[in-house]
């Protein structure tokens, strides 16, 4: 029998569990032997009809192990990456070595973690912090391959809108596509802890019904992608991760710098969310990235802006218990 992981590999792991992932489905698992927390794909939490590339998995693998590394630092140890691969999803994506209590336990970067969610509400208009590019781009200088672009110009956002409303149309359109997504939605009372609850959709219980059903049965599609136009219409900015190539070790990478970026923007008090439709459905990222003027693949978008309101609601996430193998 292994001994079972010691407090400090636990603590870290349940920050790290509060990554984001591709509409929740948190497709990873960890093992943990001495100072060392080996993170792994879990493939019953894949998606075949969302995702056939699996972009969007190793987006999510980023995103968890940046979290990783983050919550390790913000308690205090030093956490460093001493494996990584990014060849195939049957071996561990990386092995990193934590060195317990080399430096002060950095509250407010715990707070950061903790706090950091997608709120999918309106937004009201606001002015953008003029150094909010620069210090997203400074977050993430580490990672090779890597831009990060801005855009609070009316013109590029309703562009981009337009974008979003073809985008999201095209994808309902789509039966597997539908019955998968459908089948990631919760009901609010439901005690599943992956996929989204109606709640987080900002559905009420039976809206919450409703929106598994009718994206199952197609129903109401000029109406939902009229919904996520109006989204990101209403945004004061549009942030985005591009990178240099378009294979997993690049959509790693961004999926590192998605994280860091989403807590600078926590950090300065707005709120952000992403919809993928833009970037992932046939050909529209082409438009975007000739809008934002780079060769570059976008990655991922994310809208910022400031809630209209303050109610915080979070995916519930799966245990420590339930992640480690």
């Amino acid at each position: 029998m292994k001994p079972h992981p010691s407090p400090i590999i636990i603590d870290i792991l349940d920050y790290a569990r509060l990554a984001p992932s591709v509409h929740n489905t948190q497709p990873w698992s960890f093992t943990a032997e001495g100072m060392s927390i080996t993170l792994l794909v879990n493939k019953a939490r894949l998606l075949v009809d969302g995702d056939p590339t699996g972009r969007e998995l190793w987006i999510s693998l980023g995103v968890c192990l940046e979290t990783l590394i983050t919550a390790a630092q913000a308690l205090g140890h030093k956490a460093v990456i001493t494996e990584q691969q990014t060849d195939t999803t049957e071996q561990p994506i990386a092995v990193v070595t934590i060195t317990p209590g080399v430096q002060p336990r950095q509250q407010q970067l715990i707070n950061l973690v903790t706090q950091r969610h997608s709120y999918r509400g309106p937004m009201q208009p606001i002015s953008l912090p003029g150094s909010l590019l620069a210090t997203c781009r400074d977050a993430a200088k580490d990672l090779s391959g890597i831009s990060i672009h801005l855009t609070d110009a009316r013109s590029d956002i309703e562009a981009i809108a337009d974008l979003t409303y073809k985008g999201m149309r095209l994808a309902l359109s789509s039966p597997a596509f539908r019955h998968e997504l459908a089948d990631l939605i919760n009901y609010n009372w439901s005690k599943a802890r992956v996929g989204m609850h109606g709640f987080v959709l900002n559905r009420r219980a039976l809206g919450s019904v409703w929106e598994k059903w009718s994206i199952k049965l197609g129903l109401d599609i000029r109406k939902k992608a009229l919904a996520d136009r109006i989204k990101i219409s209403n945004a004061s900015g549009l942030l985005f991760i591009a990178t240099e190539g378009d294979v997993p070790r690049y959509w790693l990478a961004a999926g590192r710098a998605y994280y860091q970026t989403c807590l600078v923007i926590t950090k300065v008090g707005l709120a952000h969310s992403t919809i993928a439709a833009p970037v992932e459905a046939a050909s529209f990222h082409e438009d975007v990235e000739r809008l934002l003027h780079t060769p570059h693949r976008i990655q991922t978008m994310i809208r910022v802006g400031k809630a209209a309101h303050q109610q915080r609601k979070f995916s519930p996430r799966l245990t420590v218990e339930e992640l480690l193998t």
